[in-house]
């Protein structure tokens, strides 16, 4: 799928949409996401509540970049299974915040979104048949022991956001920066 090809895909826009462009629109969008999050944080500005919902809009032109890509493409495991880690880090996200699930927010709000993107970074290796399978199957086994630490170690907490711009963005900048 993202083998060290690159294959262009025509959008309904009239543009192209390479699987390089694809990957550094997704890693600029989160690695961008986190280093905003950790300087929200840093401020101690704005709420839990305005940050997920700044990454709700966020998400917002990677998805539809990957939904435009996907129309030109068969259908694949990697947009669905992306997409229900996104959609289920969201609500998950957004009811702990409202108070609908009693739940440590640290485990959902930190844990989770290390914990669901290793889950898709395997996912994401297991299609890879080159070198980017051992990038993504690195980032999968940084991002489970990042989900331990930042439930486990408190002091993690401080800076668990800029570690995550590190290890679940650049990978997917690095791809994208390799097939172009």
């Amino acid at each position: 799928m993202f083998a060290t090809e690159t294959r262009d895909a025509t959008y309904a826009l009239g543009g192209r949409l390479t699987d390089g462009a694809l990957l550094k629109t997704w890693g600029a969008a989160v690695t961008g996401g986190w280093i905003v999050s950790q300087l929200v944080a840093l401020a101690g500005v704005g709420s839990q509540l305005a940050l997920t919902a700044f990454w709700l809009i966020g998400s917002l032109v990677p998805i539809t970049a990957s939904f435009l890509w996907m129309r030109s493409r068969t259908m694949t495991g990697l947009f669905p299974a992306w997409t229900i880690l996104g959609v289920t880090g969201l609500v998950a996200s957004f009811a702990v915040i409202i108070q609908a699930i009693s739940v440590n927010e640290t485990l959902i709000l930190g844990g989770l979104w290390f914990a669901g993107p290793a889950v898709g970074f395997l996912i994401t290796a297991s299609y890879m048949n080159d070198w980017s399978r051992q990038l993504y199957a690195g980032a999968a086994v940084a991002n489970l022991i990042a989900a331990v630490l930042v439930v486990t170690v408190s002091s993690f907490e401080a800076f668990y956001f800029i570690v995550a711009a590190v290890i679940q963005g650049l990978p997917m900048l690095y791809h994208g920066t390799r097939l172009e």
